[in-house]
């Protein structure tokens, strides 16, 4: 571990040590966000935020679940509309080294870009702390969280404290994430669609799956195709691993 607990005060290592045993085991997106902003006792940031992403083959962000703690919501609308993640050295510097930053050296690493700068300082957002884990867990996308207060002077002390703390944030994320992801696939089917998911994973045909079910092929077919759109799956064979992947079927 980056930031072992022999080095904390005792009533900081009690408490850290209860706030990572609930991390692990969290699956509650409201639980999650209770929980870090708890994590002010020991990290006096005014805003937090989290997120897991997906990068393109360059190790751009093209895509991100936001699993926000307080920021605004002006702010989660102009960030996603201005496409800020693709100029945010923050993000950049995050998923290509996977080490706790301070914002303030980020950029004046970066030569202080103007609009980033000028986008932060309309919503006060001037400095705070970023980490993030490569992808692992039930989700496996690789995540950056951060800490926000216009704080003067870097912190070893706070800074080694998130980057031990976020393995255990990334886990509780992917976890909460993949629940509500799960939550949603599964209720996208019908109780039919169900069925034939089910079957498909045991490798039967259309023809097989209509005898089972008594009803023809056409409309095992028909039933299948419907399946395919919801889940965004482009065969049977991805059915049934987006399926298993989101619980909608169980892997016997």
């Amino acid at each position: 571990m980056p930031y072992p607990l022999d080095f904390l005060p005792g009533h900081e290592a009690a408490f850290l040590l209860e706030v990572i045993q609930k991390l692990i085991t969290i699956d509650s997106k409201d639980d999650y966000i209770d929980l870090i902003k708890s994590l002010n006792h020991i990290i006096p940031f005014d805003y937090a935020t989290s997120g897991l992403v997906t990068l393109d083959s360059d190790g751009c962000v093209i895509g991100y679940d936001l699993l926000n703690i307080n920021f605004s919501e002006d702010w989660i609308t102009s960030y996603a509309e201005q496409k800020i993640y693709s100029i945010d050295v923050t993000v950049a510097e995050n998923f290509k080294y996977y080490k706790t930053q301070c914002w303030r050296e980020t950029y004046k690493k970066h030569d202080n870009p103007k609009r980033l700068l000028s986008f932060a300082h309309d919503f006060n957002l001037l400095n705070g702390y970023s980490c993030g884990a490569k992808g692992f867990g039930l989700y496996k996308k690789p995540s950056m969280i951060s800490f926000v207060w216009n704080f003067e002077k870097n912190s070893a002390h706070i800074s080694g404290l998130i980057e031990y703390l976020t393995p255990f944030i990334h886990i509780a994320l992917s976890n909460v994430l993949y629940a509500q992801v799960a939550e949603a696939a599964n209720n996208l089917l019908t109780r039919r669609e169900k069925e034939v998911v089910s079957w498909l994973k045991e490798g039967k045909s259309s023809w097989e799956m209509s005898e089972i079910l008594n009803v023809s092929e056409a409309t095992i077919n028909y039933h299948v195709n419907n399946i395919m759109k919801k889940l965004d799956a482009v065969n049977r064979t991805q059915i049934v691993a987006i399926a298993l992947r989101n619980g909608i079927v169980e892997l016997d």
